[in-house]
């Protein structure tokens, strides 16, 4: 659910950006401090997800 609110959020200050006149402003503020996930750290934990899960992949 925390995924979900963030793009809910994120899409209504971008929304409010557009209809400002400030995407690209916004853009710019997000994009500097948004840190992509560790992608091995990402695989790692669902591995163990889906184990505890007992699935496979």
């Amino acid at each position: 659910i925390h995924n979900l609110n963030f793009i809910n959020n994120l899409m209504g200050k971008a929304r409010a950006a557009i209809l400002n006149g400030t995407f690209s402003s916004f853009k710019d503020s997000f994009l500097a401090g948004y840190k992509p996930t560790n992608e091995q750290m990402r695989l790692s934990q669902k591995q163990k997800w889906l184990k505890s899960q007992n699935w496979s992949e």
